[in-house]
């Protein structure tokens, strides 16, 4: 038998701050003593797990820093150019998660702070529905901090990355031709780079025969590691799948011609789009204006409600009405289809309304 020295509050918040370079700020943005109180009531440790709390929120500001550093690596090495200056805004947005985070987790502790345990308060005269509405409160409270971040990052990719995340490549951004030739050149690269692969592999199996002969497994192996793929990458390719084929599938091959193909068109789309020239900045007699957003849509502001035969026109042409610009504000992301639509049925339909 032996006996384990438990650390104390002050060791336990040490040793976070220095595994932890930066932390110590965020911990003591929290007051001890209220963390202190937020257990009072519900364990034998209270100090300790006022520590702990104050650990906690350290590395809930830490995370929103990496998770909001990691979704925007994750854009550009999607082909996505950031902004001029993102690093600064980056910051901002960080120092605002933060005290919108403080905020929270202050409001969460005092919410514990209200809660009550048998254990330590006695069971004798326990108040079990005040204690059951202080668990709801508090958990309400916990939800409050933990859907935080998740907001935020809607904001900051909204700021940075208004026109996606490249995942999906919008034809409204302005880069959106580079991005699709990026990805095509990729899935061209990836496709030869399939076939040469199974080509390998095939010069290594016998006649008549679609697995690898155990004595030039390695051979095989070796040979892929020249190519860029690990041993646990190499070994799995040459390992049979529930149909026994060995290297890459014909339906591997034939999706990915399938996405070149399918983003060749879009991208003759995209630069069709681009390059037709039609006129979407005027304003009528009638006081509408048109023009073209930030964000790549055609606006059409009435400053009135339109009658009901204009507004069904503006939907069969695929507009939608937007609340959250001015009012009487329709708007369709610019494409081809909505400039020719705008053109031959929206335009000719504003010039005659009157106002």
């Amino acid at each position: 038998m032996f006996s384990q020295e438990r650390k104390t509050p002050e060791q336990i918040l040490s040793d976070f701050s220095t595994s932890h370079p930066g932390a110590e700020t965020y911990v003591n943005m929290i007051d001890s003593q209220l963390a202190y109180r937020s257990h009072y009531n519900t364990s034998f440790s209270p100090e300790v797990r006022a520590a702990q709390e104050r650990i906690y929120f350290a590395e809930l500001c830490l995370n929103g820093k990496t998770e909001g550093e990691s979704v925007l690596r994750a854009a550009q090495n999607n082909g996505v150019t950031l902004p001029e200056g993102w690093e600064s805004t980056l910051d901002t947005w960080h120092g605002d998660y933060v005290s919108a985070l403080l905020s929270r987790f202050n409001a969460y502790l005092s919410a514990r702070g209200n809660c009550l345990s048998s254990m330590i308060t006695g069971p004798a005269r326990f108040p079990v529905a005040r204690a059951q509405k202080a668990n709801r409160t508090m958990d309400n409270r916990h939800q409050e901090v933990t859907e935080l971040l998740p907001k935020f990052i809607k904001s900051l990719k909204r700021q940075l990355l208004p026109h996606g995340d490249g995942t999906c490549i919008k034809s409204s951004a302005p880069d959106a031709v580079q991005q699709l030739q990026s990805k095509i050149d990729g899935l061209k690269t990836s496709q030869e780079q399939m076939k040469a692969v199974n080509k390998l592999i095939r010069t290594y199996t016998r006649k008549g025969d679609i697995s690898i002969p155990g004595e030039l497994r390695d051979a095989v192996i070796e040979a892929l590691g020249k190519k860029g793929y690990s041993v646990a990458q190499a070994a799995n390719l040459i390992k049979p799948d529930f149909c026994g084929r060995i290297g890459f599938a014909d339906y591997q091959l034939s999706n990915n011609l399938a996405n070149i193909k399918r983003l060749e068109q879009r991208l003759v789309d995209v630069k069709a789009t681009q390059e037709k020239t039609v006129s979407v900045d005027e304003t009528f007699d009638n006081g509408i204006g048109v023009y073209q957003s930030d964000d790549n849509k055609i606006v059409i502001s009435f400053g009135f409600k339109p009658d009901e035969a204009t507004r069904n026109t503006l939907k069969k042409c695929a507009f939608k009405w937007s609340r959250n610009r001015d009012g009487g504000t329709w708007v369709r992301m610019i494409t081809a289809n909505a400039l020719f639509d705008y053109e031959r049925t929206v335009r000719p339909l504003l010039a005659q309304l009157e106002s």
